[in-house]
């Protein structure tokens, strides 16, 4: 009976989802929370367990074997609390972060009795293995300014849709009565671009347009602007602190290169005769004009860090090395101003989604001052390309702002990448406002930045350095389509992600961890206890969870002890090699939980260092309250 209930739940939620598979801030999320609950000695199902979602007031018993499904709920994007009660049980609590609708499945395993009173309250996180302000070199490399979405390109066109029942023969002939040129039509994208008459600006065309009976919608077309372990024998290696900071040589060390993949880089076009790139990439895609060379060195830099070779001797080592690179020409440069519009970037992904593209990386973004506007042929591309199974990764901005994100990153579609220079702090270019997803290594100035792969046009070297939150999305990018190429779909894909990021002060997103993300370590598969000082547990073992960083553990214990965290990914019975593992003193009081200083941060166990840690034995696992 659940099973069915819960089926047409989920129909209901796809169907919901037409118009809200993704949700962002202010927006609404529908999810349905479903799950078991189960004995921890028996591993039998428990009846009658009372599951409550605390925020909404909502709440549902299970069924005789364990089951549950709650009813649906609407709720903003951010963090719900599930509390799982039956007497004679331990409560359990579980905190669950959404941000998309659909259905979501918590389990609880309930220990009967009690685990004593609660001793230490505390915070942690996965952190990535790399040292602030290192591998920044010396080797000379040519820097290139920020670039961030200018204001002061005025649209030179209008998008418009024609009304249902009006032909585009029709609509040709109606704005040819204007003494407009039209300059595209695109019956299946379902639009026509048409210049401006003479001494009018776009925003106040559209307008009138949008009085025409035979308009559906007319809006300008927006000016668009890019945004700025293992130890691999790349020439360049010594300098790249990128793959270093989000753990990805760690992945590389334990066999995580990626299988073969597609990423499509919505760019300025990408130069595949490059040393580094040679073989890497697919035939070119032009969206914008019949110019097939990169002339501005943007997309070949982040072309560089997705997929440039690895192990060559040359150059540097690209963060994914089974990625195919499908370069897709959307902006172009002339004289000083590299850019595109709106219907060169929709046609764009459109052209990536049809050519095979697991992810599309769009390093681009459009100025604050248009983030709110309606862009709706963007969205229907997106929409396309989302439909598809393709994950998008866009770049937050580089307009200073903790209040807002640049389009497309906007869009709650878009998997929004912000940056961190090397010191693990995000630059001041940054966009960090709400619906930041995750945060990559974008760079600083001089030697902060990121180096990768440009035209030799651009460097006689044939490598540069850039910064911005344009070269922090293909950190993100490359990281995601190895994840998809080893069996996630992109939405599994962005929640091992976000499941295995390192906290950064003052920031809701986390840094990406590749090598976390990839070996499967998680918030919910970290335990954690108090042992003596020669390792022997005096409490039991306290799950985390992947959506919240709080964990209390409890027993009976006082005085001097030491708190541990583990995720085990190596498969050994003490914290190995591969793991995770951290330590810290505490000193527990006999009136109620104390805090340690500062947050448990769970490290990577270096080779010959497990010994080191002194742990006699783990404790058996019960699930945190």
């Amino acid at each position: 009976m659940l099973g069915k209930m819960r089926s047409c739940a989920i129909t209901v939620l796809l169907a919901l989802a037409v118009a809200a598979a993704g949700c962002v801030p202010m927006e609404t999320c529908r999810v349905v929370f479903y799950g078991n609950a189960a004995d921890a000695s028996t591993k039998a199902g428990i009846g009658s367990v009372r599951i409550s979602a605390l925020e909404k007031s909502a709440y549902c018993l299970s069924g005789t074997s364990g089951d549950y499904e709650m009813p649906l709920i609407s709720m903003k994007p951010g963090k719900i609390t599930l509390v799982f009660e039956k007497d004679g049980y331990e409560s359990v609590t579980k905190a669950v972060s959404v941000s998309l609708s659909g259905s979501i499945k918590v389990d609880a395993t309930m220990f009967q009795g009690s685990a004593g009173r609660a001793l230490v309250d505390f915070e942690f996180s996965i952190a990535n293995d790399y040292t602030a302000g290192t591998y920044l070199g010396d080797y000379e490399i040519p820097a290139y300014p920020l670039s961030v979405a200018k204001g002061t390109v005025e649209a030179e066109a209008v998008v418009v849709y024609p009304g249902r029942g009006t032909s585009f023969t029709a609509s040709a002939k109606a704005l040819s009565s204007m003494k407009v040129e039209i300059k595209e039509s695109d019956p299946r994208m379902g639009y026509l671009l048409v210049g401006l008459p003479a001494g009018e600006d776009a925003e106040a065309f559209s307008a009138e347009l949008l009085n025409e009976p035979w308009v559906d919608y007319a809006e300008p077309d927006y000016v668009c602007f890019p945004l700025g372990g293992y130890d691999p024998a790349d020439f360049l290696w010594p300098m790249q602190w990128g793959p270093r900071m989000v753990s990805m040589h760690r992945a590389w060390e334990r066999g995580f290169f990626g299988d073969p993949s597609i990423i499509a880089v919505v760019d300025t076009g990408v130069y595949a005769d490059h040393p580094d790139l040679s073989g890497r990439c697919l035939p070119l895609l032009n969206s914008i004009n019949t110019d097939d060379t990169d002339n501005d060195g943007h997309g070949t830099h982040v072309a560089g860090t997705i997929g440039a070779t690895l192990d060559n001797t040359v150059g540097i080592a690209g963060m994914n090395a089974g990625a195919l690179i499908l370069p897709v020409k959307a902006l172009e440069k002339k004289g000083f101003i590299t850019s595109g519009t709106m219907t060169s970037i929709s046609r764009g992904i459109r052209l990536a989604a049809d050519n095979g593209a697991d992810v599309i990386n769009m390093s681009i973004g459009w100025p604050l001052i248009f983030a709110d506007f309606t862009f709706r042929l963007l969205k229907e591309a997106l929409d396309y390309a989302d439909s598809k199974g393709v994950a998008l990764v866009a770049a937050s901005g580089n307009d200073s702002s903790g209040t807002d994100l640049s389009m497309p990153a906007k869009y709650g579609k878009c998997f929004a990448v912000s940056a961190v220079g090397p010191f693990y702090f995000p630059p001041s270019y940054a966009n960090t406002g709400p619906g930041t997803d995750i945060f990559g290594p974008g760079g600083g100035s001089g030697v902060q930045s990121v180096v990768s792969t440009v035209p030799y046009s651009k460097s006689e070297k044939g490598y540069a350095r850039m910064s911005g939150t344009s070269m922090a999305t293909p950190h993100i990018s490359a990281i995601i389509g190895a994840l998809m190429s080893y069996g996630m779909s992109a939405e599994e894909a962005k929640s091992a992600l976000l499941a295995s990021a390192q906290y950064i002060e003052g920031q809701e997103a986390g840094l990406a961890n590749a090598y976390a993300a990839l070996a499967g370590a998680r918030g919910s598969k970290a335990i954690f206890w108090l042992c003596d000082d020669v390792g022997n547990p005096v409490t039991f073992a306290f799950r985390g969870s992947d959506g919240s960083r709080d964990v209390t553990v409890f027993g009976d214990a006082l005085g001097h002890a030491w708190l541990c965290g583990w995720i085990n990914l190596s498969g050994s019975d003490l914290p190995a090699h591969g793991d995770y593992f951290g330590i810290t003193e505490v000193f527990i009081e006999p009136t109620g939980p104390v805090e340690p200083p500062s947050m448990l941060k769970l490290n990577f166990v270096e080779i010959g260092e497990a010994g080191a840690l002194r742990i006699g034995s783990v404790p058996e696992v019960r699930e945190s309250k």
